[in-house]
């Protein structure tokens, strides 16, 4: 995990915001904005590959 962590770090350029949930000021922010949005919620319960997420995401709902 440090090595994967590191190897982010120092590609932060190529890796953009990916690590952003894993700091909690950024993590609140995001809660933040993502429930001002007036996007419906869709509830993932699921544990499969991630196919019915994303479709929920892509057509725009807020995957809680």
């Amino acid at each position: 995990m440090v090595d994967s962590v590191s190897f982010a770090l120092l590609h932060k350029k190529e890796m953009g915001g990916l690590l952003d949930k894993l700091n909690n000021s950024k993590r609140k922010q995001l809660q933040e904005a993502s429930l001002k949005s007036g996007k419906p919620t869709f509830v993932d319960f699921f544990a499969g590959a991630g196919g019915l997420r994303m479709g929920f995401m892509n057509a725009g709902y807020r995957v809680a």
